[in-house]
C-alpha cells in the first residue's frame, strides 16, 4: 500500500505527519520486512491519535480579575500604524507547549489574535469575524499610531508569563458603526502549565461595531473567539453571553459560524488550559478496561492504577512522537494489582511533550497518551 493510497484511505494521516521521521528512517535503514512492521505501527498510532483527539485536549472557563495596563512594556508595532492583516513576531525566552509541540516564538495577529509557527496551524482567534478575517485596526492615521501593541515578560525561569497588550485598538468600520469604538485587552501565556488567558479591559462597542444591521441579522453579535490547537476538525469555540460564555468543540473544516454575544466587560478573563489529566485512552481490550492513566506533575511521574492481575508480566513502553521507545520496563506482578494501588513510574528525565504509553503481555494490550510537563 503506497503512502499516497494510505493518505487517501486515512484522511487524518496529515494530522499525524509528526511520524514522518519514522518513514524516513525506514527508507534509509530497514528491509522491506521491517518497513511492513513500521507501517503497521504507523497506522495503529495514527488511528490512536485521530480517534481520541476530538474534544479532550483543552478546557475553558471564565474568571474576573482587575484589568491592569502593563508598566514599561516593549513596543511591538514601534509606533507604526497597523492594519487587520498585519503580523509581528515576538521571541520569548521560555518553552510553551501546545499538543506536544514546543514554541519559543509567536506571531501577533494585529487584527486580534496570536498564532504559533511550526507543524500545522495553531492559532488563538480573539476579535475575529465568524465569516473570516480579523476585526481590529489602528485608530491612528498613516505615520501616527494611536493604538499601541506592546508586550512584557515577567517572572522567574520556570514561572514566566508573556503578556501581550492591545491599547485603544479600533474596529473596522461598517456603515452603521461608530468610528470611535475601541477595545483594550491582553493575552497571557504561562510557562508553568502552558495555559493561556485573555484579559479584557475598557471598551466602547455595540452591535453596529460587529456589523448589525449592515451585514448580519443577529441583533447582538460579537467576535468569533476560538482556539485552533489541533486542526480544523477539532476547534475550541466560545459562545453565548460574553461575560460568562460556554464552550464546545467544532469541526470547522466546513463553514461553521459561532460567536459570543457582545463585548466582554472590563475585568472578564477567558482561560484556556490543557485538560487537567493530560491523558487519553487510545486502545485497550476487556482485560485492561479498568486501567487508569495519569500524569503527576508534582514528582514528574506517570501513574497507573487499577492494573489487573495477570499470569504474564506486563511490559511498559513510553514512545515519543517519532515512534522511538525511550523508556521500557517490566512491571512487577507482585502487588500492582491490589485494589487502590497506584504505580508511579518516574519520568523526570523525559523531555516535555506528548507520548504514547503502551502496556502489553500475552493476554492483553493497552495504548494511551500522556502529556509530560
Amino acid at each position: 500500500l503506497s503512502l499516497a493510497r494510505l493518505i487517501q484511505k486515512f484522511p487524518h494521516l496529515g494530522n499525524a505527519i509528526i511520524f514522518g521521521n519514522v518513514i524516513k528512517a525506514i527508507d534509509n535503514q530497514y528491509s522491506l520486512l521491517m518497513r511492513h512492521f513500521f507501517f503497521h505501527f504507523l497506522c495503529v498510532s495514527i488511528f490512536c491519535f485521530t480517534s481520541a483527539q476530538l474534544s479532550a485536549q483543552y478546557s475553558f472557563n471564565t474568571s474576573s480579575e482587575t484589568y491592569e495596563t502593563l508598566p514599561n512594556p516593549i513596543s511591538v508595532n514601534e509606533g507604526e500604524v497597523w492594519y487587520e492583516g498585519d503580523n509581528y513576531p515576538i521571541y520569548f525566552n521560555f518553552d510553551f507547549n501546545i499538543m506536544g509541540q514546543t514554541y519559543t516564538a509567536l506571531n501577533v495577529r494585529a487584527g486580534g489574535g496570536i498564532s504559533f509557527p511550526g507543524l500545522g496551524e495553531k492559532e488563538l482567534f480573539i476579535f475575529h469575524s465568524p465569516f473570516g478575517g480579523y476585526f481590529l485596526t489602528d485608530n491612528g492615521t498613516e505615520g501616527n499610531s494611536l493604538s499601541p501593541i506592546d508586550y512584557q515578560i515577567i517572572g522567574n525561569p520556570g514561572d514566566q508569563i508573556l503578556k501581550i497588550q492591545w491599547t485603544n485598538a479600533g474596529f473596522l468600520s461598517f456603515p452603521s458603526s461608530n468610528a470611535e469604538d475601541f477595545i483594550d485587552f491582553q493575552v497571557w501565556l504561562f510557562e508553568s502549565d502552558d495555559h493561556i488567558e485573555i484579559h479584557f479591559g475598557e471598551s466602547q462597542a455595540d452591535p453596529a461595531t460587529y456589523g448589525y444591521p449592515d451585514f448580519t441579522s443577529d441583533s447582538n453579535p460579537g467576535a468569533s473567539v476560538k482556539f485552533w490547537f489541533d486542526d480544523c476538525s477539532n476547534v475550541l469555540g466560545v459562545t453565548g453571553a460574553s461575560d460568562l460564555p460556554s464552550y464546545n468543540f467544532y469541526n470547522t473544516c466546513d463553514p461553521s459560524y459561532f460567536f459570543i454575544d457582545g463585548t466582554p466587560s472590563s475585568g472578564v478573563t477567558y482561560n484556556f488550559a490543557p485538560s487537567s489529566t493530560s491523558v487519553g485512552i487510545l486502545e485497550q481490550n476487556n482485560l485492561f478496561d479498568a486501567i487508569q492513566l495519569d500524569y503527576i506533575p508534582e514528582n514528574r511521574s506517570i501513574q497507573l492504577s487499577d492494573i489487573p492481575k495477570t499470569e504474564d508480566p506486563i511490559i511498559f513502553s513510553l514512545i515519543n512522537s517519532s515512534g522511538q521507545v525511550i523508556q521500557q520496563q517490566q512491571l512487577s506482578t507482585d502487588h500492582h494489582w491490589i485494589p487502590g494501588f497506584k504505580l508511579q513510574i518516574p519520568a523526570f528525565a523525559v523531555a516535555r511533550g506528548l507520548y504514547l504509553v503502551h502496556l502489553s503481555n500475552a493476554e492483553a494490550r493497552y495504548c494511551g497518551k500522556v502529556f509530560v510537563r
